[in-house]
């Protein structure tokens, strides 16, 4: 598995839109990376170039199945995923 900091560092600095950027481990081979923004939504472009970005094979591990998601605010919850 690749460094979580390392996708966390390289996912923040695909935008300036991108504030916050929380990546984990569900299961063994598997990161999820959540970006938020306190400008507004995040666009499915900006997924999709967060996306291509931390799947570049100079950062992905070979092993690793990277998924970009936007954390979307809930009344009950901070938040929770959208897939």
């Amino acid at each position: 598995m690749g460094s979580i900091e390392g996708y966390k560092f390289h996912a923040k600095s695909v935008d300036s839109l991108i504030d916050g950027v929380h990546a984990f481990s569900p299961k063994i081979g598997f990161i999820t990376i959540v970006i938020t923004s306190s400008i507004g939504a995040i666009s499915n472009e900006l997924l999709l170039r967060v996306g291509e970005t931390v799947s570049n094979k100079k950062v992905r591990q070979l092993t690793d199945n990277v998924s970009v998601v936007r954390a979307v605010k809930n009344q009950r919850l901070f938040f929770h995923l959208n897939y």
